[in-house]
């Protein structure tokens, strides 16, 4: 009677797609994608089950935040917008920050939260505990670490928290770095996962890289804005790049 309508209301009550500007979440999108979006072409609606899953995705990280606010840390400047300091395409590099955590001490740490399926979930846990860089942690790096620096023009944090929920189990994982903007270069701290509290059986330590050769992610920034900078040259050439 409903069911086959909600996600047909849903794809046919999104927004229409904003006109293209290099932004911190558009980082590691297929670069023909963004090519043609750079272009002007229109794209085609999301369907209205992944409307209805970033939609998700919101509430999710709004509930997080308001239990973590229940704890003696703190979440302020929710959506803070930040300035890189960078230009591409004639506009300025900005975002958005998920908000910045202050544990007992007054230490201020840039929050992003981000959540993923069950499957991605334990591929970054084995990835983690593996040394081996998984795809989303890439991209969320480089996002985590351009907002440090336009985080850097108005305080002192270079420490950023990835908050990971899993969708399916309401498990969390967190992975805690610092960025080095002289280097260029991000290393992460710790990472741990609560999954391991409820599934002694699943082979997964809580604490993922206890005793490990620190992992290390260089040319951050510089990579940010050389995806950009392809973008901007296929635009320029009204080409577009090779196939995937």
């Amino acid at each position: 009677m409903i069911a086959d309508l909600i996600h047909k209301v849903a794809r046919e009550s999104q927004p229409p797609m904003q006109e293209y500007r290099p932004r911190p979440s558009g980082w590691g999108r297929c670069l023909r994608a963004s090519v043609y979006h750079a272009l002007g072409y229109e794209p085609k609606l999301f369907p209205g089950r992944f409307v209805m899953l970033l939609e998700d995705s919101s509430f999710a990280e709004d509930m997080t935040i308001d239990w973590i606010n229940r704890t003696a840390f703190k979440v302020h400047s929710q959506q803070l917008r930040v300035n890189v300091g960078a230009t591409r395409g004639g506009e300025e590099i900005t975002g958005s920050i998920d908000g910045i955590l202050e544990d007992l001490l007054g230490n201020e740490y840039l929050l992003e939260h981000k959540g993923i399926n069950h499957f991605a979930f334990e591929r970054l846990e084995a990835s983690l505990q593996d040394g081996i860089w998984d795809e989303n942690l890439i991209k969320w790096v480089h996002q985590g670490c351009v907002y440090l620096v336009g985080l850097g023009k108005l305080s002192t944090i270079d420490r950023v928290v990835f908050l990971v929920k899993n969708k399916n189990t309401s498990a969390y994982l967190e992975v805690v770095g610092t960025y080095d903007e002289r280097a260029d270069a991000f290393v992460i701290d710790s990472a741990l996962s609560t999954r391991v509290n409820e599934d002694v059986e699943s082979g997964i330590r809580g604490d993922l890289r206890s005793g490990l050769e620190p992992m290390v992610l260089t040319n951050v920034v510089g990579g940010f804005l050389a995806y950009f900078d392809k973008v901007e040259e296929f635009a320029l050439a009204k080409t577009l790049p090779p196939r995937p």
